[in-house]
């Protein structure tokens, strides 16, 4: 596309000029080109954000994984089982790491950096430190992101009752320990 000072690139902004166009000449064309590369900059980010978020994604999924196999363990095993207190106290701790995990990604791609302060309040105080580093990170936004943040939890806990009833039906019919 052609405008009175040069040729139009993909995003409008300039990336030549036409001979004569401009009093400004050879200063414009640096110009040009140096905003031609912040878009190149901005391409990469832009792909490097859609990495970040499938990362966080696969993290997302790996925290309904680790919901459903607590579920299946809880109903799956008697009660009195040295391995159900394992997973009773793994399983919440694999859950907290794999939420601190999608802090990191997420700060990452909402350019924030988490220091030491940051990690240790998610650790010890999440349920009060996560919304705030949502509202820190997002704005009022992060209201929209609690709100899916609680339906997600919701899901988890659905899952996580499902499959311990799964484990205890197979526990019943299948295995016969109960």
């Amino acid at each position: 596309m052609l405008s009175a000072n040069g040729i139009l690139g993909h995003h409008g902004t300039q990336l030549a000029t036409v001979a004569g166009a401009s009093p400004y000449g050879k200063c414009e064309m640096m110009t040009q080109r140096s905003t031609m590369n912040m878009h190149v900059e901005t391409d990469t980010e832009d792909t490097q954000n859609t990495e970040k978020s499938g990362s966080s994604r696969s993290c997302l999924v790996l925290i309904l994984g680790v919901s459903a196999v607590w579920g299946f363990c809880l109903g799956l095993l008697p009660e009195e089982s040295d391995l159900l207190y394992f997973v009773d106290y793994a399983a919440p701790i694999a859950l907290l790491v794999c939420a601190l995990i999608w802090c990191t990604l997420d700060s990452s791609r909402h350019d924030f950096f988490l220091t030491r302060r940051w990690y240790l309040s998610l650790l010890a105080f999440f349920a009060v430190a996560f919304p705030y580093y949502l509202f820190v990170t997002r704005g009022l936004a992060g209201l929209k992101t609690m709100a899916y943040a609680v339906v997600f939890v919701a899901i988890c806990v659905a899952l996580l009752f499902v499959s311990a009833e799964f484990g205890a039906f197979l526990a019943t019919s299948v295995f016969d320990t109960y």
